[in-house]
């Protein structure tokens, strides 16, 4: 009768296998343990192996370890998914954390299947009953946040994650926490967001209040010393104009924004700028005035100006159009020879390749708030 006898030695790392013939050796080699694990794991069913796994760290560590740097992708998630089925809240820590080991090493976990990488998370934390420091898992945490998309993530995430610190934070003494997140927070978020949430704690009283505005007003601000800022919109389209003591008719126009500035009923600044798109949005680019009387600053050479008194922001809508039969002359013109160019657009619409860009945009330019009369 043939048979093979492997005798196991606490003290040594290797197994001797012994072949016998009716009671007698015949034949003797040592082998090394993990090497003989993996080999009798390689010819064991998946089932098998995981009740090994499960009662004995070593086997996890060496033979394990071989089986699955050798391994499909499609059998160890299989045996991934065994780990997961068989082990219960009650099983060994040590042996879970053996187990996450050995994969995670030998195994781009990246291919595993991402419900079982969750399973494996969940089933290794519900096992922490005590922890003698936050740190770690603060740490985890961070790890894990690093790794999701806030953006691609379901609407309700984000939300989760931030009401689940709130209710760890306890108001009292931990108030800080959520003075941070808001402040935090409010600094990404919209203004009018900020305000809404606000709002139940400020009293009510009207921030803003705007008059009735002149026809085409594209904005409208008033400071806290009372400047008002108009910026009204003039669409393309062909003026009469005198130049010098000539008059020229019907001269095609660009689309322009005339910005006035009031105080005191009194219209002390007006800035002109030419456009090119239909619908002024924060990006639409800024042009020069493409004739004479407007500085390079983009203020207006007016000398009537500051005669003009408005009682009625409504009325400002006129202005522009007293602009244009103002008599003009060469002052602060851009071009060689602006008595040319009258007569060339006389009945034609304004050829707007013919502007220079500034460089600006209307978002750019108009954050009135922060720009005064000599700017």
């Amino acid at each position: 009768m043939h048979e093979t006898l492997i005798i196991l030695r606490e003290e040594t790392k290797f197994a001797t296998v012994e072949k016998r013939c009716n009671g007698l050796t015949v034949g003797e080699k040592k082998v090394r343990v993990d090497d003989l694990l993996a080999s009798l794991m390689d010819i064991m069913e998946p089932s098998e192996l995981m009740d090994l796994v499960l009662r004995n760290e070593d086997a996890i560590e060496n033979g394990l370890a071989n089986f699955i740097e050798e391994k499909e992708v499609e059998s160890v998630n299989r045996l991934f998914q065994l780990f997961l089925d068989r082990s219960s809240h009650d099983a060994d820590p040590e042996l879970l954390g053996a187990f996450f080991r050995t994969l995670t090493e030998r195994f781009d976990m990246s291919q595993a299947e991402p419900r079982q990488v969750d399973a494996l998370f969940k089933l290794l934390l519900e096992r922490v009953n005590k922890l003698e420091s936050s740190s770690d898992f603060n740490d985890l945490f961070l790890t894990l946040l690093n790794k999701v998309s806030i953006t691609e993530a379901e609407g309700t995430f984000v939300t989760s994650v931030l009401q689940e610190v709130l209710r760890r934070a306890n108001l009292e003494t931990d108030k800080a926490i959520a003075e941070s997140m808001f402040y935090e927070l409010a600094k990404k978020a919209d203004e009018k967001w900020v305000r809404q949430v606000l709002a139940p704690f400020i009293s009510k009283e009207r921030i803003v209040k705007s008059p009735i505005l002149p026809r085409n007003c594209l904005m409208y601000q008033e400071d806290l010393d009372g400047t008002e800022f108009v910026v009204i919109e003039v669409e393309k389209q062909q003026f009469d104009v005198t130049y010098h003591k000539t008059s020229f008719n019907k001269v095609g126009h660009p689309k322009l924004l005339f910005e006035f500035g009031l105080r005191l009923n009194k219209v002390v600044l007006c800035r002109i700028y030419a456009v090119k798109d239909a619908a002024i949005k924060p990006t639409s680019k800024l042009f020069y005035y493409p004739f004479s009387n407007v500085f390079e600053s983009f203020k207006a050479c007016w000398p009537d100006l500051s005669t003009i008194s408005v009682k009625d922001l409504s009325h400002l809508s006129t202005l522009p159009y007293l602009f244009f039969k103002s008599p003009s002359n060469d002052h602060a013109y851009r071009g060689t020879n602006l008595r040319e160019f009258f007569m060339t657009l006389q009945g034609q619409d304004f050829n707007d390749d013919l502007l220079e860009d500034t460089g600006l945009t209307v978002g750019e330019q108009f954050q009135m708030h922060s720009r005064g009369f000599d700017s």
